[in-house]
């Protein structure tokens, strides 16, 4: 069945099952096509004519949108669509005017790519399919699109709701309205009314318009709001667009405007803070383009048609260049082009043979071509006026005026002002990429530019001639990064057909990111394949440089060499892969002269040089720096605890340890130097060098040298030449010569006159960072001074090298023992061995050490160093010398003797084969070891001097000690005996005296047969035992008994008391296992003040300067008194860290076994000013000598004691057992059950140390209730009476109350108690002051002072189990005053209280616990 439809004038078939019922029609799964639009409808409709009705409900499934616009007899679009559309719609009314009533939507299921037509919208959505694009608009993808609406047939009104677009690049666009969709319509001005709003992406959007290749500069608009009103006539819309930018930044900031595109202009007014654009377009368009659409569409030729152009453009200070240089040298500041200044353009759209004005017609007479006057191409010309054009602050055209000629493929501007100035810019050619209608020898690029005497020409022929010429540019107002200066001449001509060029510059004082210069000079040629760098010469305030070079291209002599290489190549040279670029393409040299120069001129020019932006190296060193972090324990999580932890990082350290070195700023380097530098390479050939370099009164900070000088050569075949390398330093120089870096290895070397003080600021200067092992060589030398000789051979192989070296150490002292023979020989052998002879005797006593050895060393592959340096601690080099190395060498090598260097100095090599004689090395079997140490008498002050535990004073001693075996199995064996000797200690107040003791070592087991010594008048020290190295073979027998009596130790910040202990030490020397008893009594033990950041024993064993872990929420000044104990351990930091890892293999592992420690009598532990208790109690400790791993037992009581919070002073309740518990299972973490009392609030903990926060209990002891505090408010209480004590009244820090407050916590008291059978009692006498503010400042302080101390008394009696009595008598607010208490338990949950304060009262008293 077909039929047409009335208005459409569409011809329609359908294909149905009717059914009629009376005067209705009933239709089942009709379908058919309704011209191209295939639908779909079930339904029904009546028959008669004047009451008829449709009830439809229709379904297309999918039409191509241009199908549709054909289909319903719509005239194209200004711009192309493409898309499929879905919709689904009911037909309702009268037969003769139904409405319909419906939604559509683009679908991306029914796209079908060959069913649109050719345009820019269908290739925008092709292009973007997989992305998800299912229409487009002109150039715009979208992702989807919907929209609902009612059409009426009786008035052809459609309304149009729920329109919503999403675009593919971001953005999302709504909208509703009507349409009158009628002939009629068509020319109604009144015809349309549809209003959208939304969002897009400007800068993602205008990349569409862009050609592929051209890199659009970010405009830094976001995303852009706005509202558009489309109105006028059906063929004829008119957009009316308000827009903003609320996101923009930079010139774009504040930007907003208002777009009009009607049928016969487009008008743009665009404002921002850096430019106001008024625009007006008078356009027209194609007459038969409806006609010929398809052609045009796939031409993508635009249907719009410019008549005039009138512009008005201000703009102060608009940012359209924001170039970041990707290139090494890259300049600290980015690089910005600011323009300034108004742009006026009035133009018309003509044919330069149709120009009637004889005003343009003259004007483009005068800048174009007969050829181009006399053609019918249509162009844009008009009068052009520029006022106050700056780039910048360069003024470029303070006011010209002109004429402006644009075309499809050419632009011509001329503009002149006064007789100075001029403007002219020719361009031809295509205007838009991707065209081939031009030809390529007719491009041009021609700018001519005069201002006063700054002048500046530019031509530019494509694959033929460029020329760039500058004279008299002010840097200065051009304002380029941190390029300044004045260009005098700069010129460059390349022709690239002749394949010849030349260029010049020359910069009068020149600047570039802190370089600065008097002139510059740059003159280069090239000549086919050779670029020719004839002079650079930079000359400084004291110093000049001079360059000069070639370079060679490869390969044949091409046409266009540069342009094989493509996008790649310039890509690579931009990205800082420079260098290798050039190396790798072709041949250079060249030659650097430097006759004078002062080093301070030339470090900014060597920082910039040390740049690098090369992707790869930025993202190495992000991964690095992300390494660092983890390795050192920072988290996101704690980072704001770890960086406050950093800033309190010094004092976490002991006060004795040692500082790190601040070596001076690169930029304090001073000095002058003088040299030379001849280099070539690249290609396939070999690059060699040879230098000369001379340099005079260097200084680096306080560090300072005379003279620096080295010569010689350097190949990539040969490696290093040194024919001279000589540094002195007042006395001290350093001497080489030789070849290092290369097959083979021969430098001398000597080191004559050197300070060892100098030596770890010089390794930590050539390592450029603080490492551990610099504060380990630190650690070692710190005790030495003196005057360093070194002089030596390195031979060899990079992979096997060997040395020879003597060191000598003249008028030195170790720990301030005078030397009067230091002398060291070490060898490494060709057996590769390290064999090494060291000598030293004291000055002021007869004595020596002598230590002689050889030790198989271990050869590492340079290829494979990178691989074990990450795998292991980051220490080992190319050369290892074992305990974990086997040795490679073989029983046929040959003998250990030395081989003689070519030309022997001073017989020194001689004597270092004649000292080694007596050791027999060559006796020795591979991977064997041998060492023999001889210590005699005063040689050991030169030992204990490199300890800071003892310091040996004067005795005789006979030491001998001999390592044999392999290094997997070392065999020791050594006597030790020592007799009348006296050694002291900073941790004991008296010396060991008469020490004397005889050790023997028998097959790595140790016999002490006797070692005892006197400390002080009382004090007695003694050892015995046998014990071996290892458990290897175990013996019921062997044990080590160490008893101490009366033993005065003074550890600072620890301990300072009696040490009474006798311990029994089994298991071997490496596992230790330490049982037996330890007292300390009679004396105050310090917690440790670390501010809550870690333990005691770390601040006493770690030296380094590298972060340590914090324990936050874990180590507290809560636990004071678990770390305490815990500071017995001396495990170092780095011990616990590992143990956390499950990787803690120490060389001794110490371990507890019953270990009994006893605390008192009269020991107290304290808190300088803060806390004060004394304690007593056994504990007996289990498990690895470690913080985390010690297993306590027992209690601890704490008899008495007081906290000073300045605020408030709380003391511990007499009448409650205040104790800390220890268990196994908890470590050192007690569990605690303490009452403090105050004047006005008593403290309960009833918990973990960890947790005393969480289970604090405060009350008053004033209020008669007696309520419990909540943490809320005890802090607000401590807080105002922190602030009553910090401060007076007015608001200033009361220093009378603080200054009080400190005094008495330092003036001593006087406490006392007894037992008198049932009956206890207590006495505390301690002074106090009443003001240090209100003394007579005419009178003598002492006496004042003396005058005003009052003496405060507390006396407690307790009588039996039932009575208990105190009184207090203390100063009150300058004044005396006393208070009493009276306490009887009635029962053992009630008690009767009478106090005198606050007032006199009684109080009934009832106690129970839950289990009660």
């Amino acid at each position: 069945m077909s039929s047409e439809f009335p208005y459409f004038d569409m011809q329609t078939e359908i294909v149905a099952t009717l059914s009629f019922r009376g005067q209705r029609v009933f239709l089942h799964n009709a379908s058919g096509w309704f011209g191209d639009v295939p639908v779909e409808t079930s339904g029904d409709f009546g028959l008669n004519p004047e009451d008829g009705e449709f009830h439809l409900m229709c379904q297309v499934p999918s039409v191509e949108v241009n199908a549709l616009m054909k289909s319903v007899k719509m005239k194209p679009l200004m711009f192309p669509v493409a898309g499929a559309v879905t919709a689904v719609f009911n037909c309702q009314g009268p037969l003769d005017a139904p409405v319909f009533v419906g939604s559509g939507i683009v679908s991306r299921k029914s796209l079908s790519v060959s069913g649109m037509p050719p345009s820019a919208a269908s290739e925008a959505v092709i292009q973007n399919k997989e992305a998800g694009a299912v229409a487009a608009f002109d150039h715009i993808p979208f992702s989807h699109v919907s929209a609902n609406f009612t059409f009426n047939l009786d008035n052809c009104v459609a309304d149009l709701y729920g329109i919503r677009a999403c675009l593919l690049d971001g953005g999302e666009i709504r909208g509703a309205g009507n349409a009158w969709i009628c002939p009629e319509g068509e020319g109604d001005d009144s015809a349309m009314d549809i209003n959208l709003s939304g969002s897009i992406l400007l800068d993602k959007v205008l990349h569409r318009y862009i050609p592929g290749g051209i890199q659009l500069i970010p405009l830094k608009i976001g995303e852009l709001n706005g509202e558009t009103r489309l109105s006028g006539p059906l063929i004829r819309p008119k957009f009316d667009i308000k827009w903003a930018a609320p996101n923009a930044e930079d010139s774009f900031s504040d930007a907003r405007g208002n777009i009009v595109i009607a049928h016969d202009y487009i008008m743009v007014n665009s404002s921002s803070v850096s430019f106001d654009l008024n625009t007006r377009i008078q356009t027209s368009y194609i007459d038969d383009y409806s006609l010929y659409k398809e052609m045009y569409q796939m031409k993508k030729i635009m249907p719009l048609v410019v008549e005039s152009v009138d512009l008005d453009l201000r703009m102060r200070g608009f940012e359209f260049a924001h170039i970041a240089s990707s290139i090494p040298f890259d300049t600290p500041r980015p690089l910005h082009l600011k323009a300034s200044g108004r742009v006026k353009f009035q133009g018309k759209v003509v044919k330069p043979s149709q120009v009637v004005d004889d005003k343009i017609y003259g004007a483009l007479q005068s800048i174009m071509d007969q050829s181009k006057l006399e053609s019918d191409v249509s162009r844009l010309v008009g009068e052009i006026s520029l006022s106050g054009i700056k780039l910048n602050q360069l003024m470029l055209a303070p006011q010209s005026t002109g004429f402006l000629s644009l075309s499809r493929d050419s632009v011509m501007l001329n503009a002149t002002g006064r007789p100075d100035e001029k403007i002219s810019i020719e361009v031809n050619g295509p205007l838009f990429f991707g065209t081939n209608e031009a030809i390529q020898d007719e491009r041009l690029l021609s700018i001519f530019l005069q201002k006063g005497q700054l002048k500046s020409n530019i031509c530019y022929h494509p694959e033929s001639l460029t020329n760039l010429e500058v004279r008299n540019l002010p840097l200065d107002e051009l304002e380029l990064a941190s390029l300044r200066g004045f260009v005098q001449k700069a010129e460059v001509q390349l022709n690239f057909q002749k394949r010849r060029g030349h260029g010049l510059l020359s910069v009068v004082r020149p600047k570039f990111s802190g370089v600065f210069g008097e002139a510059l000079d740059i003159a280069a040629r090239w000549s086919g394949d050779v670029i020719t760098m004839e002079k650079s010469i930079l000359e400084q305030p004291n110093s000049k440089y001079e360059l000069q070079g070639e370079y060679v291209f490869p390969g044949t002599r091409d046409r266009f060499p540069m342009e094989s290489h493509g996008n790649g190549f310039i890509q690579k040279a931009m990205g800082g892969h420079l260098g290798s670029i050039m190396s790798s393409m072709g041949r250079w040299r060249m030659r650097l002269e430097v006759p004078d120069a002062e080093v301070a001129e030339i470090l900014p020019l060597a920082r910039l040089l040390s740049r690098s932006t090369d992707p790869v190296i930025r993202s190495r060193s992000k991964e690095l720096f992300m390494q660092c972090l983890h390795s050192v324990g920072f988290n996101a999580e704690s980072l704001r605890d770890q960086i406050k932890a950093v800033e309190m990082y010094h004092d976490w350290l002991d006060d004795d340890t040692i500082e790190d070195i601040t070596l001076p700023a690169l930029a304090e380097l001073r000095g002058y130097w003088r040299g030379s530098l001849d280099a070539s390479g690249g290609g396939n050939g070999d690059t060699m060098a040879d230098f000369d370099f001379n340099g005079e009164d260097w200084e680096w900070g306080t560090y300072k040298t005379q003279r620096v000088l080295a010569s010689g050569s350097y190949s990539n075949n040969d490696g290093l030449r040194l024919d001279k390398l000589f540094i002195q330093k007042d006395n001290a120089t350093l001497h080489a010569d030789g070849s290092i870096l290369g097959p083979l290895t021969n430098l001398h070397f000597a080191v004559l006159n050197f300070p060892v003080g100098l030596i770890p600021a010089l390794v930590q200067a050539l390592e450029s960072s603080t490492t551990d092992s610099i504060h380990f060589l630190r650690q070692w030398v710190t005790p030495i001074k003196g005057i360093l000789h070194m002089e030596g051979d390195l031979r060899g192989t990079l992979a096997k090298p060997e040395c020879d070296v003597q060191i000598r150490l003249l008028d030195g002292t170790i720990g301030g023992i005078d030397l009067g023979r230091a002398e060291v020989l070490a060898s490494v052998t060709p057996t590769s061995r390290f064999v090494f002879d060291a000598n030293f005797e004291p000055t002021i006593q007869s004595g020596h050490v002598n230590i002689q050895g050889s030790i198989p060393v271990t050869y590492v592959d340079s290829s494979s160093t990178e691989e074990n340096l990450e795998a292991g601690d980051g220490k080992q080099g190319i050369i290892r010398i074992p305990v974990w190395a086997k040795d490679r060498g073989s029983s046929n090598d040959i003998s250990e003797t030395r081989i003689v260097r070519d030309k022997p100095e001073d017989g020194w090599e001689f004597q270092l084969a004649e000292s080694l004689k007596g050791l027999s090395w060559n006796l020795l079997e591979p991977g064997e070891v041998r060492v023999n140490a001889d210590i005699k008498d005063g040689g050991m002050m030169l030992i204990t001097a490199l300890s800071p535990y003892a310091n040996w004073l004067q005795g005789y001693a006979d030491v001998l000690l001999q390592v044999k075996g392999t290094v997997d199995q070392p065999v020791v064996d050594g006597s030790a005996s020592f007799h009348r000797a006296t050694v002291t200690s900073p941790f004991l107040r008296t010396p060991l005296t008469n020490f004397a003791g005889n050790v023997n070592v028998i097959s790595n087991r140790l016999f002490i047969n006797s070692m005892e010594s006197r400390v002080g008048r009382k004090g007695k020290l003694s050892m015995k035992g046998t014990l071996p190295l290892q458990n290897s073979e175990p013996s019921a027998s062997d044990k080590i008994e160490l008893k101490c009596e009366v033993l005065d130790i003074r550890a600072k910040n620890v301990l300072s008391g009696q040490v009474d202990s006798q311990l029994q030490v089994t298991g071997s020397i490496l596992r230790p296992d330490v049982s037996g008893m330890i007292r300390l009594s009679h004396g105050e033990a310090y917690l440790p003040h670390d501010k809550g950041n870690g333990a005691v024993a770390t601040r006493l064993a770690s030296n380094k300067s590298s972060y340590l872990l914090a324990g936050f929420g874990q180590t507290t000044t809560s636990q004071d008194v678990s770390r305490f104990l815990g500071a017995l351990s001396t495990s170092p930091d780095k011990t616990e860290r590992t143990l956390e890892n499950g990787s803690f293999k120490p060389n001794i592992d110490a371990r507890l076994n019953d270990l009994k420690l006893t605390l008192g009598p009269e020991l107290r532990i304290v808190y300088p000013l803060i806390l004060n208790f004394a304690v007593s109690g056994d504990l007996e400790l289990n498990g690895m000598v470690h913080l985390k791993y010690i297993r306590p037992k027992g209690i601890l009581t704490f008899e008495n004691g007081e906290v000073n919070l300045v605020a408030t002073q709380v003391r511990l309740k007499s009448d409650h057992l205040n104790v800390a518990k220890f268990e196994p299972d908890l470590g050192l973490d007690p569990v605690l059950d303490l009452v403090l009392v105050g004047s006005e609030w008593q403290f309960k903990i009833m918990s973990r140390a960890s947790m005393w926060q969480d289970n604090l209990v405060v009350t008053s002891t004033r209020s008669v209730d007696q309520d419990v505090l909540s943490p809320s408010e005890a802090a607000k209480v401590f807080e105002s009476q922190l602030a009553e004590s910090l401060l007076e009244g007015d608001g200033q820090l009361a220093f009378k109350k603080l200054a009080t407050a400190t005094l008495e916590t330092l003036m001593p008291r006087i406490e006392g108690k007894g037992e008198f059978g049932q009956a206890r009692w207590r006495m505390v006498y301690a002074p106090q002051i009443p003001s240090l503010l209100s003394v007579d400042p005419t009178v003598d302080p002492l006496k004042s002072l003396a005058n005003n101390i009052s003496f405060a008394t507390e006396v407690e009696v307790q009588l039996g189990k039932r009575v208990q009595a105190s009184v207090v008598r203390q100063m009150k607010d300058s004044e005396m005053a006393m208070q009493w208490s009276l306490i009887y338990q009635l029962t053992s949950r009630l008690r009767v209280i009478f106090q005198s304060t606050p007032s006199n009262r009684l109080l009934f008293e009832y106690s129970a616990t839950s289990q009660d």
